[in-house]
């Protein structure tokens, strides 16, 4: 397997290897609940990874981390869209188990969810490269830079909302804000 498909691969393992720990330790509707838990912050971890890999790159001045970041850009989205892909199946299993599970209380939840699912399908079609070519530079660029944004949004709107019940969430709130920070650095330095 070339090298840089190794960042998919064990980061899909991590991701079901934690999920199955998870489940078999809390089997029912808790474990559901805490393994989509865990898939976010591993989807977060992977998409800002991914997100800010240009910007560290720049700020770097190519250093190893940025290079290192910036070699692997795709395959750290494949990643994501793995994880986020065992997030969201998780969530299906949830609401077609759980009494309590009620998706539409949160309309704006759900089509945020269902954009930003829609945009990663997108994305992840097209971090190949015939469609890319098909796509053709411009598109793939205006699909690949909003879906990016879109997600961070989602991210940072999710983290946000949990903070003032759970401190994690402060955290995680302030990792997704940082790496904004970092894309408006680097892109000012640029």
């Amino acid at each position: 397997m070339p090298r840089r498909w190794a960042v998919v691969a064990w980061s899909l393992a991590i991701v079901i290897a934690m999920v199955a720990a998870i489940v078999i330790a809390m089997p029912g509707e808790d474990g559901l609940r805490s393994a989509i838990r865990a898939t976010a912050r591993t989807s977060l971890i992977l998409f800002l990874a991914a997100f800010v890999a240009s910007a560290v790159n720049t700020l770097t001045r190519g250093g190893a981390i940025g290079k290192w970041l910036l070699a692997n850009r795709r395959h750290l989205g494949l990643g994501f869209a793995g994880s986020h892909l065992v997030h969201g199946a998780l969530i299906v299993a949830l609401a077609a188990t759980s009494a309590t599970y009620a998706p539409s209380a949160d309309l704006v939840g759900l089509i945020g969810g269902l954009v930003g699912f829609g945009f990663l399908a997108a994305m992840t079609v097209t971090s190949f490269d015939g469609p890319t070519r098909a796509l053709g530079r411009r598109r793939w660029k205006l699909l690949h830079t909003t879906g990016m944004y879109v997600y961070w949004a989602i991210f940072a709107s999710s983290f946000a909302g949990r903070a003032t019940r759970a401190p994690e969430y402060g955290a995680f709130t302030a990792l997704t804000l940082a790496a904004l920070v970092v894309r408006i650095v680097a892109r000012r330095r640029a």
